[in-house]
C-alpha cells in the first residue's frame, strides 16, 4: 500500500506499509461422515447434539445401560467415533421399539 502526503518543506514524501491480508476467514474445519470435526475423542455435548437430546437425558440413559459406558479421561467422558455409531444404531432401534420417543426419554 503506497501513501502520499506533503511534508514539511513542501516535498512529497511517498510511504510503502506493507499490509497483510487483513481480518482472513479462519479454513473450515474437516468435518467426518457424522458431521463434527474429526477428532480422537468427542464429547458428551457432542453426542447430545447428534442424538439430539439434553444432556441430562444423556447421562441418564447412561446410568439405565441403554448406552455403553465410554471411558474416561480426567474424570469426563470421551467418545470415539465407533462409540458414537453404536449410539445411533441403539437410538434409532429403541425408538422404533418406542422405548425412547424423538428427543425426550
Amino acid at each position: 500500500m503506497a501513501s502520499q502526503f506533503t511534508g514539511p518543506f513542501n516535498r512529497l514524501i511517498s510511504l510503502k506499509i506493507p499490509v497483510n491480508p487483513p481480518f482472513l476467514k479462519p479454513p473450515e474445519p474437516v468435518l467426518n461422515a457424522l458431521g463434527l470435526p474429526i477428532r480422537d475423542y468427542y464429547t458428551t455435548q457432542d453426542v447430545c447434539k447428534l442424538l439430539k437430546i439434553k444432556p441430562d437425558t444423556f447421562r441418564n440413559r447412561l446410568e439405565r445401560r441403554y448406552y455403553p459406558e465410554p471411558k474416561k479421561v480426567g474424570g469426563k467422558r470421551r467418545f470415539s467415533e465407533m462409540e458414537i455409531r453404536e449410539m445411533l444404531k441403539i437410538t434409532k432401534e429403541l425408538r422404533k421399539k418406542g422405548i425412547f420417543k424423538a428427543g425426550k426419554d
